[in-house]
């Protein structure tokens, strides 16, 4: 008798907890394994393996986001902050997006990647957002999503592989007229970036051949690395020009306010118009770190490690 009460007792106290679950439940994520570092509102946004958090750049105070507040938890690969809309975006390896607005708890989910049936599963992670004029061009695993930020629905997409095939597109970014998209297998393609016919893989015409990482627009100049680790720009006056040879696997690539900031695994640097090397952190003292993201900003760094969560280094110093 006295066993059954204490069961019956034990029952009443975790039916009384279930009852508030959302108030009182704890989420343990672990935020050591940064993909994707992201700057506005006067925040770092940071992604991790199934969550994220954010930085202050004012308070130092430090915020997290995950299931609990509602993300999905399912694996992150990028994510992108829109200063325009105040929107961060979120992408996901299964396709997934979610979207976080400023001001507001709730997170919009967007399945329609994940639900499209004409794309194979092991096509639909999420590359790389590029914003341009209210539209975000999605680089996947299949081609190029557009999504508009001020509607919040889906427009075209661009299978812009031979004879309109599906290819890994790693990168976008838009030059002067130009769209360019890079692969990881298929080289770089351009197109003109107003055209209502882009949906048409013929109106996209060929660069160069070879498989690259990523793709971004520094001043006027659109500069592209390789899956070797080779630096390049392209012009259609100059055609492609070799710049810099990275000793070290390049793993993140991207422009903020016209600062570009090329991470390796090994180190991270910024670089002003021009490709002029600004600073460069290769060693910390009591971090043996592994980068795998990194953000140049406001004469500082932070480094995205794989174990050691994100690291803040100002400029010009270790």
């Amino acid at each position: 008798m006295k066993k059954l009460i204490l069961i019956i007792l034990l029952l009443k106290v975790v039916l009384l907890q279930a009852q508030n679950f959302e108030n009182s439940w704890i989420g343990y994520f672990s935020y050591v394994s940064i993909k994707s570092i992201s700057e506005g509102n006067d925040k770092i946004y940071a992604a991790a393996e199934n969550a994220i958090f954010t930085y202050d750049l004012s308070t130092q105070e430090i915020k997290t986001v995950s299931t609990i507040n509602g993300l999905s938890g399912k694996s992150i690969t990028t994510a992108y902050y829109s200063e325009n809309f105040g929107a961060y975006v979120i992408g996901y390896e299964n396709g997934l997006m979610e979207i976080i607005f400023d001001g507001e708890d709730s997170i919009l989910k967007v399945v329609d990647i994940v639900e499209k049936q004409t794309i194979q599963p092991d096509k639909k992670n999420i590359n790389n957002f590029y914003e341009y004029n209210g539209r975000l061009y999605i680089s996947t695993g299949y081609g190029i999503s557009v999504y508009n930020l001020d509607t919040l629905e889906f427009g075209d997409t661009y299978f812009i592989g031979d004879l309109g095939s599906q290819i890994n597109i790693t990168q976008t970014t838009v030059n002067n007229e130009y769209i360019y998209a890079t692969s990881s297998t298929d080289g770089v393609k351009r197109a003109l970036v107003d055209n209502d016919d882009l949906i048409d893989y013929q109106n996209w015409s060929f660069v160069t051949g070879g498989g690259y990482k990523g793709v971004q627009t520094l001043g006027d100049e659109v500069f592209l690395a390789r899956n070797d680790n080779q630096i390049f720009t392209f012009s259609s006056n100059t055609g492609l020009v070799f710049v810099a040879n990275i000793n070290s696997p390049i793993v993140n690539f991207l422009v903020k306010d016209n600062i570009l900031t090329l991470t390796t695994k090994d180190f991270i640097n910024a670089y002003s118009v021009g490709f002029n090397l600004i600073s460069s952190v290769n060693t910390l003292p009591d971090f043996d770190f592994v980068l795998q993201s990194g953000l140049a900003f406001n004469n500082v760094f932070y480094l995205g490690t794989e174990e050691d969560g994100m690291l803040v280094v100002p400029f010009g110093t270790n």
